[in-house]
């Protein structure tokens, strides 16, 4: 007893920067010798214990004027060992120095305070409860049943997850045990809160009542309902974990992800996006782990891949596939490989966008009706049109130059679903990316054309300048055009009966 006495001052005194005499007075004349004292003790108790010592002499025969002189950052200190060793008691450890650093007692006491910060009891159980069990979804309800208890806090503040964990006694299975507040002090607290005490006995009843309140009435009662009497929570939530992810349910989520790996593909169709396929393969391996067919991310990868479908109906991903497959750091991971594949779809879902947005935009601006130059469609010239150039024929043209429509010659023009042809006739215009070599075929109104799609593509909206370039662009284009036509026959002259007779015809 004395040598445990001792090396609690000696804690005390080196740890936490007491004075020797400080620590032996603490420790020794003042009998707050050993860290079940500072369990008991409240914030009062320390205030009277550092007022008590501060009247004392230090050395009543040598100095009888000189007193203890303890201040308020030391007195905070010891606030703090209170919750430290009020903590190692709840966690079931011993002390030990190297848990009882200043760092670590800073960080219980944060701890603690975050939980007096939000409620005083921790008895309250959210309003926010997951549905009634309706065996249409087992798995989503358990998750969601663990997930409800973990945002919920029992008697003493600790979440409630800690009635449900696996080992009852932590000491049962030490290779679970990271060390001390690793990862955190809610961890710790989960992990190692004792199932032995009153305030276990009021948390297992919380825990009960919670199961009671989304089984009750369902299929899931029968499962539990034999606890009703004892309203032990936590049996009741482990014989839900057997019947609903036992080896008969496991089996039946193992085959369900399966199926999903083996029927479910990727071809770049809007109605499926990319977001949902990934998380529903993503999904798939999780199920596949959970039921211990686990796979490596290397195979998750490969297996990721060929559910992208390749070729001229495939979702064009083809060449960042091969670029994901020839990078090491996306085939052990699934989700840069992902992430990699995603950004690569992202960019072209929104050039399609954009070149739909940019075609229907020009549409806009060309317009067209009754009056306009643009005809109705392949019309049958009278007299030599025929199914020639698509020129713009009008209804109110000449009909015995274009036809109702006009034919289909291409060269400058937009069909009637607002695609742009180079002149040439031969090279569709928007604001894609083209080749050295057809560029270079391009005429100036081409390129000017291409250069404002891709400006216009930036914000998918054109603005007025837009707009009067491009009927600029349009007006020169129609007014080449019209030159570039061949003069019209001259009109047959009135014969010498019709001149100035007055006579108007009519219809017969």
């Amino acid at each position: 007893m004395a040598a445990a006495r001792i090396a609690w001052r000696n804690y005390i005194r080196d740890v936490l920067d007491f004075s020797q005499d400080e620590a032996q007075e603490i420790v020794i004349e003042q009998g707050f010798s050993s860290p079940a004292f500072f369990a008991r003790s409240t914030r009062e108790n320390i205030d009277s214990l550092v007022k008590q010592i501060n009247r004392t002499v230090i050395d009543p025969g040598n100095d009888p004027d000189t007193t203890f002189s303890i201040n308020q950052a030391q007195k905070i200190m010891l606030y703090d060992l209170c919750d430290y060793c009020r903590f190692i008691y709840m966690v079931d450890r011993q002390h030990d120095p190297a848990f009882g650093t200043q760092a670590n007692l800073a960080k219980i006491n944060r701890y603690y305070s975050h939980l007096k910060n939000k409620s005083n009891e921790f008895e309250d159980i959210s309003e926010v409860m997951p549905p009634k069990f309706d065996n249409k979804n087992t798995v989503e309800l358990m998750e969601s049943l663990e997930q409800w208890l973990k945002r919920n806090r029992g008697k003493g503040g600790t979440l409630l997850t800690y009635v449900i964990r696996e080992h009852q006694n932590p000491d049962d299975n030490p290779t679970a045990d990271p060390g001390f507040l690793v990862p955190s002090v809610e961890d710790e607290a989960i992990r190692r809160s004792l199932h032995r005490e009153d305030q276990f006995v009021a948390n297992n009843k919380a825990v009960w009542n919670m199961l009671y309140s989304v089984c009750h009435g369902t299929d899931a009662w029968p499962v539990i309902k034999g606890y009703k009497t004892t309203e032990n929570g936590r049996q009741a939530y482990l014989d839900l974990v057997a019947h609903y992810q036992g080896e008969g349910q496991l089996n039946k989520r193992r085959d369900s992800a399966y199926r999903v790996l083996n029927t479910t593909h990727y071809n770049g169709k809007k109605n499926f996006s990319f977001e949902k396929f990934a998380a529903r393969v993503l999904g798939a391996f999780e199920d596949l782990k959970n039921c211990g067919d686990g796979m490596s991310e290397h195979a998750k990868v490969t297996k990721f891949l060929s559910m992208i479908k390749e070729g001229p109906q495939g979702a064009g991903l083809d060449a960042c596939k091969t670029l994901v497959r020839g990078s090491q750091a996306c085939m052990q991971n699934l989700r840069t490989a992902i992430n990699t594949l995603q950004t690569e779809d992202t960019a072209q879902q929104t050039h399609r966008l954009t070149a739909i947005s940019g075609t229907r935009a020009l549409a806009a601006v060309d317009g067209g009706g009754r009056n306009s130059n643009r005809g109705r469609g392949r019309g049958r010239d009278r007299d030599n049109g025929g199914n020639g150039g698509r020129d713009r024929g009008g209804r109110n043209r000449n009909r015995n130059q274009h036809g109702r429509g006009g034919g289909r010659g291409r060269g400058g023009s937009r069909d009637h679903d607002g695609t742009i042809w180079s002149d040439d006739g031969t090279t569709i215009l928007n604001n894609g990316g083209y080749s050295q070599d057809t560029w270079s075929r391009f005429s100036d109104r081409d390129r000017r054309v291409v250069l404002q799609a891709r400006e216009r593509a930036n914000s998918r909206l054109m603005s007025e300048r837009d707009i009067a370039e491009l009927n600029s662009l349009r007006e020169q284009n129609r007014d080449r055009q019209q030159s570039e036509e061949p003069a019209p026959s001259p009109a047959p002259a009135p014969s010498s009966g019709n001149v100035g007779s007055g006579v108007r015809r009519g219809r017969r």
